[in-house]
């Protein structure tokens, strides 16, 4: 399926490589013994996809950030002195 998935262009061919996290997914989807577990493993897999995305954007959308200004304040305070 995998392969068929990256002959449609629904997915890059380095996506579906062996050993690439995505996979790994689709192996885990594939793996299933009937379509509702196959459905549930979907689901499951989309909610980790987008728990790892909110991390990766708090991380760049707030902590990153806010590590800077601390940053700029504290050379800004010692400048200043």
């Amino acid at each position: 399926m995998a392969e068929t998935l990256a002959q449609l262009g629904i997915m890059a061919a380095h996506e579906v490589r062996s050993g690439t996290e995505m996979d790994q997914v689709v192996s885990r989807i594939l793996q299933a013994d009937d379509v509702d577990e196959a459905d549930l493993q979907m689901k499951y897999e989309t909610l980790v996809a987008i728990y790892k995305l909110k991390r990766l954007l708090t991380w760049t959308l707030v902590v990153i950030p806010l590590i800077v200004l601390g940053l700029g304040i504290v050379l800004y305070v010692g400048a200043v002195r």
